[in-house]
């Protein structure tokens, strides 16, 4: 038995559509004082403003994702909007390490690789609770144009019917408009009873 697999019943997959509320899910969890570890991801886009190195993500060149995944460097990577992003094993043994729960953003793309390489982790997926919210959340964030809205909606759709019938979903919590606290709470509880 690796040490992975020894400390996987720690990990708590955190997915959800675009719009769906996971960032703000996570940034919640912090303000209430939870105590966790959260898997940063590593990204080849660009940095935006209000991001700094290591918050919320590590950068890198698209060729130096390239490269990591050439050199067998990550556990689990997805292409999404013509980006990259992925966890490196090195991020993962850190988390590990620290003794608290892990939590792991992912997009969807990443849950069964996650869940094949740790049986025993937690997936939560976080949804919105109609299409409409989502289109009115990613339109009102103004980071993207309106090619990439249209991608991230009819992704959001798919992803929204398919989490009703998904075995790799060990929760859905519908994340309701004005009620984060709410969210937040549930999805503490949820960690807590594990």
């Amino acid at each position: 038995m690796t040490r992975f697999e020894h400390m996987a019943s720690k990990i708590f997959i955190i997915t959800g559509t675009s719009g769906a509320g996971k960032d703000s899910v996570i940034e919640g969890l912090k303000k209430i004082g939870f105590a966790f570890e959260w898997v940063k991801t590593t990204v080849s886009r660009p940095m935006r403003k209000g991001e700094s190195e290591g918050s919320p993500y590590y950068f890198v060149t698209p060729a130096e994702f390239q490269k990591k995944i050439e050199n067998d460097e990550l556990i689990e990577y997805a292409k999404v909007y013509g980006n990259y992003y992925g966890a490196e094993k090195k991020e993962i043994e850190r988390c590990l390490s620290a003794e608290k729960p892990i939590l792991w953003k992912v997009d969807i793309q990443g849950v069964p690789v996650i869940k094949k390489n740790y049986s025993d982790s937690i997936c939560i997926f976080i949804s919105a609770p109609n299409f409409e919210i989502i289109e009115k959340r990613i339109r009102g964030r103004g980071k993207d144009n309106e090619e990439i809205i249209q991608k991230r909606l009819g992704t959001a759709r798919h992803e929204m019917e398919d989490a009703k019938n998904n075995p790799l979903y060990d929760f859905i919590v519908v994340n309701e408009q004005g009620k984060l606290e709410e969210t937040v709470k549930k999805i503490a509880d949820i960690i807590r009873e594990r």
